[in-house]
């Protein structure tokens, strides 16, 4: 029997035909795609089949993919598409990046002072920004900080703003619900 949520080969919204599986987290495979109408490699987040339905999931995840897209920041991943339609999975499009998390280097061992202090600087810019658009990340971890490799040397991209807090929105978290990594959350 085939797995619904492989979406290898299979064309998404009529414009991303899937090349490969590049990553999972808890709300989604992300797949190496071709776009068809603009001959580019794009990286597209589509939800699995199990919370596909879940009307929560589908409004958090179109929440990602607008919180993110509001952000024109070169530390935050480019949202370029999002799609919530029949022939296939909700899925959120964005830049395809080269490199790897944030925790791939640190299982690696030591990571330079300098550099550490480079990364910090790029992702604290980045959540200035989002802070200034009044969304809150809530899942800050090494996971989802991208060591990404630019045309002038390396560029941190932070990804996943699948739990965001968007200040001035309707909730959709309940109250009393806690969202994001405990490892890594705020004491507060």
């Amino acid at each position: 029997m085939s797995d619904p949520d492989d979406l290898r080969g299979q064309t998404v919204a009529k414009r991303y035909r899937i090349v490969r599986a590049i990553g999972e987290g808890g709300m989604g495979i992300v797949w190496e795609a071709e776009q068809l109408d603009l001959p580019r490699r794009v990286a597209l987040k589509a939800l699995p089949r199990y919370v596909a339905f879940d009307g929560n999931a589908v409004r958090r995840f179109k929440r990602e993919a607008e919180s993110a897209a509001s952000l024109q920041h070169p530390n935050i991943a480019q949202i370029f598409d999002f799609y919530l339609g029949g022939d296939g999975p909700p899925a959120l499009v964005m830049e395809l990046l080269d490199g790897a998390p944030l925790e791939d280097e640190i299982a690696r061992g030591p990571i330079a002072p300098e550099r550490i202090a480079l990364i910090a600087r790029q992702v604290l810019s980045a959540l200035a920004v989002a802070h200034d658009h009044a969304i809150v990340h809530r899942d800050i971890k090494p996971a989802n900080i991208f060591l990404s490799r630019g045309p002038t040397g390396e560029v941190v991209k932070i990804l996943d703003f699948g739990v965001a807090k968007v200040l001035d929105s309707a909730p959709i978290t309940a109250t009393g619900i806690v969202l994001g990594t405990p490892l890594y959350m705020a004491p507060e």
